[in-house]
């Protein structure tokens, strides 16, 4: 599969008037992207807007489970390469990045870094043994549709959604919005309670 496939397949469901898209696809190697896939996977921003993708929709977009990627988990601009720089400058409010834990919360895949105000984390387990971000992020991706079915204010509002389920996880590592885990572990019974003034 060419990353241009994933991307065709989120503009199709972009046009078939859906709330949620979840991306649990990327590429395998980092050292040597093509041109198309560097532009898939570090420029999320210009490639939403190459494709058309709908502004209204939120996107939930698994990372790598590499143990050491070579990526945007570099935690200071010295460290960070073109291709964490270009991520950095063009993570759209309608996306979540979705890290995954394992039953004792640690961490499974790549780290927030310079990501970690879009990044959360997510139970990774998967099903016949298998684990990843890949399980995690259609986690987040189902918790956002319950979130939208109890408060449909949030339907085809990405960027209050995302903040709900940003804002009411639970915190790990480091207090606060940290490098490793962002901002925490999902929560759905805590992002089901009233905030503000959600109706």
């Amino acid at each position: 599969m060419y990353i241009s496939d994933g991307w065709n397949t989120v503009q199709y469901l972009s046009n078939s008037n859906v709330d949620i898209i979840n991306m649990s696809w990327g590429i395998d190697d980092w050292e040597n992207p093509d041109s198309a896939n560097e532009i898939g996977v570090t420029n999320l921003s210009w490639v939403i807007s190459q494709y058309q993708i709908d502004p209204t929709i939120l996107l939930t977009k698994a990372v790598s489970n590499a143990e050491t990627p070579v990526s945007w988990d570099c935690t200071d601009l010295s460290s960070c390469g073109a291709h964490e720089m270009a991520m950095l400058r063009t993570i759209p409010d309608q996306t979540i990045l979705v890290g995954a834990i394992n039953a004792d919360r640690e961490l499974t895949s790549q780290k927030a870094g310079l990501m970690k105000d879009h990044y959360i984390v997510a139970d990774g387990t998967g099903v016949f043994g298998t684990y990843g971000t890949s399980f995690a992020a259609p986690k987040v991706a189902g918790a956002a549709a319950i979130l939208m079915h109890k408060f449909p204010s949030l339907q085809r509002n990405p960027k209050n959604t995302k903040e709900v389920l940003l804002k009411t996880a639970d915190d790990l590592g480091a207090p606060g919005v940290d490098d490793i885990y962002g901002h925490g572990e999902l929560n759905l019974k805590s992002a089901l309670s009233p905030i503000g003034t959600l109706r």
